[in-house]
C-alpha cells in the first residue's frame, strides 16, 4: 500500500473508536444507569409502604386487644388517638350489634414519605356473653 495515494488511504483499517461510538455509548450506558435508578427508588417506597402497612396493623390489633380485654367494660364512643400510638393516628369506634355483642372498628392513619395519607382499619367482633344456654 501507498500511504501517499489517498485512496489506498480509505481502505486502511483503523484501530480505535470514532467520537460517534463513544458518544453513543455513553448514552446506552447512561439509559441503563437512570433506569436502575429509578427501579431501586420504587423499591425502596414500596418496601415502606409495607412496612409502615405491617406497623399500622399490628398497633390495630395491640389497641383492639387493650380495649377488648373487658367484654363488659367496653367503650361507648368513639375513642381518638392522642396522642399518637407508635406515631400513628387513629380511632377506635365501638358498634352495638345486639345485647351481647359489639363491633370494634380500628382505624389507622399514617403519612408516607412522599406526604400522602394512607390508611388501614381493622374490625373485631366481641362477645360479652358469659356461657352458651
Amino acid at each position: 500500500f501507498n500511504d501517499k495515494d489517498p485512496l489506498c488511504n480509505t481502505f486502511r483499517k483503523e484501530k480505535g473508536f470514532t467520537l460517534i461510538e463513544i458518544m453513543v455509548a455513553i448514552f446506552f450506558i447512561t439509559i441503563a444507569i437512570i433506569s436502575l435508578t429509578s427501579l431501586t427508588i420504587g423499591s425502596v417506597v414500596l418496601h415502606d409502604n409495607v412496612e409502615q402497612r405491617g406497623k399500622a396493623s399490628n398497633t390495630a390489633v395491640m389497641l383492639l386487644n387493650e380495649y377488648s380485654a373487658d367484654p363488659f367494660n367496653l367503650p361507648a364512643a368513639t375513642l381518638t388517638g392522642l396522642p399518637a400510638k407508635n406515631g400513628f393516628n387513629w380511632t377506635l369506634t365501638p358498634t352495638v350489634i345486639n345485647a351481647t355483642e359489639t363491633m370494634l372498628s380500628v382505624n389507622i392513619t399514617w403519612k408516607t414519605r412522599l406526604n400522602k395519607t394512607k390508611a388501614l382499619t381493622v374490625n373485631r367482633l366481641v362477645s360479652s356473653a358469659v356461657g352458651t344456654p
